[in-house]
């Protein structure tokens, strides 16, 4: 017979598989700061971060969850999304 299962193994259970599946969205944004920050890989070609994180907006890196470096950029100032715009995130700047 199976035993049941109590509300704090369920509840760690499903804590575990939300993880897994958002550890793929998470990555590390290096914008030219002493520290890296995080960011959310929103859509194909948008990742989302604190705009405070990034102290350029050239030669930008973003790290993928396999360990991949790869190079990012910002639009120009005229082409950044305004707050509620669907382009961006709440006034977050899309990154390239």
């Amino acid at each position: 017979m199976a035993e049941p299962v109590g509300p704090l193994i369920a509840f760690s259970d499903h804590v575990a598989v939300l993880v897994e599946r958002v550890s793929a969205s998470i990555v590390a944004v290096h914008g030219g700061g002493r520290w890296s920050s995080s960011g959310i890989h929103w859509r194909p070609g948008v990742i989302v971060t604190a705009e405070e994180a990034l102290e350029r907006d050239d030669e930008l890196a973003v790290t993928l969850p396999g360990g991949r470096k790869n190079p990012r950029s910002l639009p120009r100032p005229e082409r950044r999304s305004a707050p509620g715009d669907r382009q961006g995130v709440g006034g977050a700047s899309p990154l390239r």
